[in-house]
C-alpha cells in the first residue's frame, strides 16, 4: 500500500506508486493535533468505506526517510492495517 500526502491536507492511497495517479483506493484529507494526525476518509474506490471516517495516529519519525503511526483512536481494520507498517519516503516523482 502507498500513501501521498499532499501539501493542501489531502492524501491518497492506492496498492501501488502508479495507482495513485490514475486508480487510488482512498480520497482523503488529514490535519495533525501536534503530534497526533487525524485522517479522514473522503471517497473511496473499490473497497469497504470506514465508519466512523476518521482515525487517530500518533506520528513516530524513525530518522529522516521512515515514519511510523501508533494507532490512537480507529475502528477501522482496513485503515489500521495500511496504517500498522512502517513508512518509507519515496521520491517525488509522480505529479499530483
Amino acid at each position: 500500500m502507498v500513501k501521498r500526502f499532499n501539501e493542501d491536507s489531502t492524501c491518497q492511497e492506492a496498492s501501488s506508486r502508479e495507482y495513485l495517479q490514475t486508480n487510488p483506493t482512498v480520497d482523503c484529507r488529514y490535519r495533525f493535533d501536534g503530534t497526533r494526525l487525524i485522517l479522514t476518509e473522503v471517497k473511496v474506490h473499490g473497497v469497504p468505506s470506514c465508519d466512523p471516517k476518521s482515525g487517530i495516529y500518533e506520528v513516530e519519525v524513525q530518522g529522516v526517510d521512515r515514519i511510523e503511526f501508533i494507532i490512537v483512536q480507529d475502528s477501522c481494520r482496513l485503515r489500521i492495517r495500511s496504517m500498522a507498517v512502517g513508512h518509507e519516503r519515496v521520491p517525488q516523482s509522480i505529479s499530483k
